[in-house]
C-alpha cells in the first residue's frame, strides 16, 4: 500500500528484494519523474526476502527524499530476536557529501549478489561510504565468517599450489577472523587500497585496481598459508 500525500507512507505484508541488487544497477529511463519528488518517506514492511535462509522481519525506514535522491534514511530490521540489520544515510549540506553506513549480524543476505563473495557463510558486517556524485571512499569489514567451495579463493590457492587448504576449502570450508576492504571510486576506477583477510589457517594481504569500461582487473599481494609456515 502506498500512501503519497503530505508525505510517502508505504506499508506491506511480504517484498521480494531478490532482485533489488540488480534493479538498482540499471539506469532508469523514469528518473526524471523522480527528480520532482521532495518528501518525507516512511516504510513498514512486515518480512523482506533475500534468499529463503534470511528472511528479514519488521522492516522500518524514515527517510527524505529531496529531488528524487535520498539525503537522509534510517532503516532497522531484524533477523532474530538478537541479530539485527540497520541502515543509515546523512548528508553533509556544505560539502553534499553523503556517507552511507549499514551494520549486519549477519553478512550472507547483503552480499549474496556480487561474485565475489560467494562462499561466505555467517559473518557480522560493518559497511561505510563516503561519496558525491564524483567518487567515493569505502571500507568493508566482515568478522567471523567461513569460506565454503569459494570459486575466487579456490583459484588462488591452486595456483599457490596450496593443495591441502584447497581440498578444505572444497569440504568443512575456511574460517577467517576479518576481512577489510578498503577502495576508493570514481567514473572510470575502482582502486583497491587494500584486501585483507586473516585467518588461523591462512592470512591474504591484496591491491590493485578494476576499470570499469574495459573490466581488467590488476591485483597483486602476499598470501601466506600460517599452519605450513
Amino acid at each position: 500500500k502506498i500512501i503519497n500525500e503530505d508525505k510517502i507512507i508505504i506499508s506491506g505484508k511480504v517484498f521480494d528484494a531478490s532482485l533489488l541488487v540488480k534493479e538498482l544497477s540499471k539506469k532508469k529511463k523514469d528518473s526524471k519523474f523522480f527528480k520532482k519528488i521532495s518528501k518525507d518517506i516512511e516504510i513498514e514492511i512486515t518480512r523482506v526476502l533475500k534468499g529463503a535462509n534470511f528472511p528479514i522481519k519488521n522492516f522500518r525506514l524514515i527517510g527524505n527524499i529531496n529531488k528524487g535522491n535520498l539525503v537522509k534514511i534510517s532503516a532497522k530490521s531484524d533477523f532474530s530476536d538478537d541479530e539485527h540489520l540497520e541502515i543509515e544515510i546523512k548528508e553533509q549540506k556544505k560539502t553534499k557529501v553523503k556517507t552511507l553506513e549499514i551494520r549486519s549480524h549477519i553478512a550472507t543476505p547483503l552480499i549474496s549478489d556480487y561474485k565475489f563473495f560467494k562462499g561466505l557463510d555467517g559473518g557480522e558486517l560493518l559497511y561505510i561510504s563516503k561519496f558525491d556524485k564524483k567518487k567515493s571512499e569505502n571500507v568493508l569489514t566482515i568478522k567471523d565468517f567461513k569460506l565454503n567451495n569459494a570459486p575466487t579463493l579456490a583459484k588462488i590457492l591452486t595456483l599457490a599450489d596450496l593443495k591441502g587448504l584447497t581440498d578444505t576449502l572444497k569440504g568443512e570450508g575456511i574460517s577467517f577472523d576479518m576481512l577489510s576492504i578498503k577502495y576508493t571510486g570514481d567514473s572510470t576506477t575502482m582502486t583497491i587500497e587494500e584486501i585483507f583477510m586473516i585467518g588461523p589457517s591462512i592470512s591474504i594481504l591484496v591491491e590493485g585496481y578494476v576499470e570499469k569500461k574495459s573490466g581488467l582487473v590488476s591485483l597483486r599481494g602476499t598470501l601466506v598459508p600460517a599452519k605450513q609456515l
